[in-house]
């Protein structure tokens, strides 16, 4: 739900985590996962 853009707010009420660092971990991969879309799609844009 994070890569897809929904809120941390609201993955964590469906997912039932009380705080924002249990969530954390989560968080981190999906923003890494992002950075590498995007530089995957740069690097075929652009060579």
């Amino acid at each position: 739900m994070l890569s897809i853009g929904i809120a941390p707010q609201v993955v964590m009420k469906f997912t039932g985590h009380a705080d924002y660092k249990s969530m954390k971990p989560y968080i981190d991969i999906a923003e890494k996962a992002k950075t590498d879309a995007m530089d995957a799609m740069d690097k075929a844009l652009n060579g």
